[in-house]
């Protein structure tokens, strides 16, 4: 969800099953877990609202995407009865990535078998 509208936005929902970064290891990934990410524009706002009208490209498609940088923050995964507040700062990085191969990748793996 683009707020206050989909033409100027300066803050997003995103909904759904994330596997985030670990926050001490980059290297590793936390379990996938539902909820939603809710991010304020930060840095390169033009890029960040192109990353944003992709991600609602997407949106509701199933399709696994990868964003964001995991050097330059630490998104906080937000449960779905949580009111959305203190937006965390959306960094932009080598743009929006469908996932598509590599399912013997444990991250990708793991999404894909994710079960409520």
């Amino acid at each position: 969800m683009l707020e206050p509208n989909a033409a100027s936005p300066q803050t997003i929902q995103i909904w759904g099953v994330f596997s985030m970064a670990k926050p001490n290891d980059r290297n590793h990934y936390l379990q996938p877990a539902r909820g939603y990410l809710y991010f304020k524009l930060g840095g390169n706002e033009e890029a960040a609202r192109k990353e944003w009208a992709d991600l609602k490209e997407v949106a509701g498609t199933g399709q696994n995407v990868a964003f964001g940088s995991r050097y330059d923050s630490s998104p906080r995964l937000r449960k779905a009865d949580e009111r959305p507040a203190s937006p965390d700062r959306y960094s932009t990085n080598i743009g929006l990535q469908k996932v598509s191969g590599r399912t013997d990748y444990a991250p990708v793996r793991a999404l894909l078998d994710y079960k409520d």
